[in-house]
């Protein structure tokens, strides 16, 4: 089942960053830019790869979370 979830997350998944995460980006840009120009390009990148797969990880639990709470609920219109 979990790999079903993690299939269909993918498939269905949105390819760019919501108006609310971009604005969020716009209002914080000069203190990301302040902190990136103190860090190695390799820390920067190591810490981006690990916020990608938190993020990652957060939309995939939040998915199948969704997607269990759908089926119940037509489960339960249904039965």
């Amino acid at each position: 089942m979990a790999s079903i979830l993690t299939d269909l997350y993918h498939l269905l998944a949105p390819q760019t960053q919501s108006e609310g995460e971009q604005l969020i980006a716009e209002q914080n840009k000069d203190l990301i830019e302040r902190i990136e120009g103190q860090i190695s390009e390799q820390d920067l990148s190591s810490y981006k790869e690990i916020q990608a797969k938190l993020s990652m990880r957060r939309e995939e639990e939040a998915f199948s979370m969704g997607f269990r709470l759908a089926v119940q609920i037509l489960t339960a219109t249904r039965g």
